[in-house]
């Protein structure tokens, strides 16, 4: 069963970038309807500063993979300053490598249209497929990436030509009284509320491990036509949910200016008031959900509608709703194998037990595999809400990467031109702001990733002692 300590260099660029996009390619299936849930038709506006900031974070990536060729991500970046600081980053990652498993396997079967009773057993089981596809190897989880990422970017060019009316019509409701109304910490915690877009891309600093030689090359390779697509079509796919006829308590998306989080907490209020029926607000919370948790295929659904019909529409919806379901599995399979990658790293350095480090005849480290498969598993067994899945894991996905961008920046001993340790570190800046903002904010969020800290730092400790006797 065992061969080597040293996991085989395989992943050719075409292989990663489908696992990568994968991961980062499905922020727009909830980024998109969180972004108009929170702030209507100045939703746009937020698309395009998260564009930019994902657009940075990639820069700033190319910069990490080349730094560190073996793998290991926020682990191996921290570890050069301080090793416990290496095991605090780690473990966010690994709350957010956790949740991302979970979230997108429930997500997938919300796009999918699986009945909510079938959800979480079907979750499970593909799990477990994702754990035999995972047993193959790094290679077989890339040429599974490779496909689904192939459909999906398929479907989205379809879905492109049938939502252009509705971007022509999204481009004439941009707005800024979301902005002007508001007061400017409301909207930076809007801002912070959809920063799950940059979800994904800590898994590629993961993978250099695992890459081709030269390692800076492959990561180019992964990283820009992934980043690039995911802005653009973020940014186009944001602006068709914006002009869309999908209505909402009898309102067209294109005709709603209040976003509908406030118009819930005012529906909630005459609830509890009596003056409007508690099957009439749990009617518009289902209407919200479509649209948030299941964005993509609404649009294909509404822009099929619109141009061959309601029967073609909704052969369009289905179709989409397969495809980036689909894309959610993928997402699943690359957080499960970028979970397996840190568990190996941290054991190799003897912060986890050894036997993470042990692996199968196709090189996977078996024993990290299942621990990356069981826990997800656990997650959903207790909890299958996505949203309260996706205020779980935010601070952890943040909190990750802005350790990684604050121990490039601070480290000198890694070889990097001035302007680009100042840009790291100015991103680093920015990622911190976010990350206190969320920790403040979204207590839910505090409470698991600084739980799952505490634990690690106190096994860590207890281990420690324990060698010490």
């Amino acid at each position: 069963m065992l061969v080597t300590e040293s996991r085989p260099r395989n992943l050719k660029w075409f292989h990663a970038g489908p696992l990568l996009y994968g991961d980062w390619g499905t922020s727009r299936l909830y980024v998109l309807g969180l972004a108009f849930l929170y702030t209507a038709h100045a939703s746009v506006l937020y698309l395009a500063a998260i564009g930019l900031l994902m657009l940075a974070v990639s820069w700033a990536y190319t910069i990490v993979c080349k730094a560190f060729p073996d793998g290991g991500g926020v682990y191996t970046a921290a570890r050069q300053l301080s090793p416990t600081l290496s095991v605090v980053g780690a473990t966010l990652l690994l709350s957010g490598y956790i949740m991302t498993a979970a979230i997108s396997v429930v997500e997938a079967f919300h796009y999918f249209g699986t009945p909510h009773w079938l959800t979480m057993p079907l979750s499970i089981v593909t799990l477990a497929f994702v754990g035999v596809i995972n047993w193959f190897g790094a290679r077989a989880a890339g040429r599974f990436a490779l496909i689904i990422a192939f459909v999906a970017l398929c479907v989205s060019a379809v879905m492109a030509v049938l939502s252009v009316p509705f971007f022509i019509e999204g481009l004439g409701t941009i707005e800024f009284s979301f902005i002007r109304e508001s007061p400017p910490g409301e909207i930076w915690v809007a801002f912070t509320g959809i920063c799950l877009a940059l979800a994904g891309v800590e898994a590629v600093a993961n993978m250099t491990g695992l890459m081709n030689h030269p390692v800076e090359k492959t990561a180019k390779r992964t990283i820009w036509p992934v980043a690039i697509e995911v802005v653009v079509l973020n940014m186009f796919f944001g602006l068709a949910l914006a002009g869309l006829s999908y209505t909402v308590a009898n309102t067209s998306l294109a005709e709603t200016h209040d976003p509908h989080i406030h118009q819930l907490e005012h529906y909630e209020a005459q609830v509890e008031s009596g003056e409007m029926l508690p099957e009439t607000f749990a009617k518009v919370e289902k209407e919200v959900e479509q649209y948030t948790n299941a964005s993509m295929r609404v649009i294909a659904e509404e822009g099929g509608k619109k141009m061959l019909g309601e029967g073609p529409g909704k052969v369009a919806g289905n179709v989409a709703g397969i495809a980036f379901g689909l894309l959610l599995l993928s997402a699943t399979n690359t957080a499960v194998m970028a979970m397996v990658s840190v568990l190996f790293a941290m054991a190799q350095d003897k912060e986890l037990p050894r036997k993470l480090t042990k692996l199968n005849y196709s090189g996977v480290p078996w024993v990290g595999l299942l621990v990356a498969l069981v826990i997800p598993a656990g997650v959903l067994i207790i909890e299958q809400d996505v949203t309260v899945l996706a205020k779980l894991y935010v601070l952890g996905v943040c909190g990750a990467i802005t350790v990684t961008m604050s121990s490039v920046a601070l480290n000198k001993e890694i070889k990097i031109k001035k302007i680009s340790r100042i840009g790291i570190a100015l991103i680093a800046v920015f990622l911190l702001a976010i990350s206190v903002t969320i920790g403040v904010t979204q207590w839910v969020s505090t409470a698991f990733s600084g739980g799952l800290v505490a634990v690690a730092l106190g096994s860590r400790w207890a281990l420690s002692m324990q060698k010490a006797r």
